[in-house]
C-alpha cells in the first residue's frame, strides 16, 4: 500500500525502501531476515497511528514497552516478531530504540477515530504502556505529526 500510494510516484531508489516480508510463513525469520537488510539508521521513518495509540505493531501493554518483562533477547534486537493477542497475529516490527533512533520521523493520522489516539500522543499524562506513541515524545523535534481536524478535534482537551 506504501508503495503504490507514496513511492511509486516519488524518485527514491528501491535500494533505499526496507519493506517487512510479512508473507514468510515464520514471523521470527521474517524478523532476523528485516533486520538484516536495515540500514544503520533510517534517514525517514513513516508510521501511521492506530486509532488505540499503536505506532508500527507497537501495541498497548506489549513487551516491548516494558523492560521489567521478559523479552526473550530484545537487547541489541533492532526488529521482533511479537504476538499481537487481539489480532491473533503474528507481528513484525521494529523495536522502540529502532524508531526513536530515526533521524525524522512523520506520523499520519487522520479520521475521528483517530483523535483519542492523538490526544493521548502528543497532550495526555505519559502512560507509554497505555499509549505507545506516547514513545515518540522523546524524539522531540525529529517528529512532524501530519494529521487532519477530525484526528485533531481533542487536542488540548481534557482526555476522557
Amino acid at each position: 500500500m506504501t508503495h503504490r500510494s507514496l513511492f511509486a510516484h516519488v524518485p527514491v531508489p528501491s535500494d533505499q525502501i526496507h519493506p517487512v516480508r510479512a508473507d514468510l510463513p515464520d514471523a521470527a525469520a521474517a524478523a532476523i531476515e528485516y533486520e538484516g537488510v536495515l540500514p544503520a539508521t533510517f534517514d525517514v521513518m513513516l508510521l501511521g497511528l492506530g486509532a488505540d495509540a499503536h505506532i508500527a505493531s507497537i501495541f498497548t501493554g506489549s513487551p516491548l514497552l516494558d523492560c521489567e518483562r521478559d523479552v526473550s533477547g530484545l537487547e541489541g534486537s533492532r526488529v521482533r516478531a511479537v504476538w499481537v493477542d487481539h489480532l491473533k497475529a503474528w507481528r513484525i516490527t521494529l523495536t522502540p530504540t529502532e524508531v526513536l533512533n530515526a533521524r525524522a520521523i512523520l506520523v499520519l493520522a487522520s479520521g475521528a477515530d483517530k483523535a483519542t489516539a492523538v490526544h493521548a500522543a502528543l497532550d495526555a499524562p505519559t502512560d507509554v504502556t497505555r499509549w505507545p506513541a506516547q514513545l515518540l515524545r522523546a524524539a522531540g523535534d525529529r517528529v512532524e505529526w501530519i494529521i487532519d481536524a477530525a484526528a485533531a478535534r481533542l487536542l488540548a482537551a481534557p482526555l476522557a
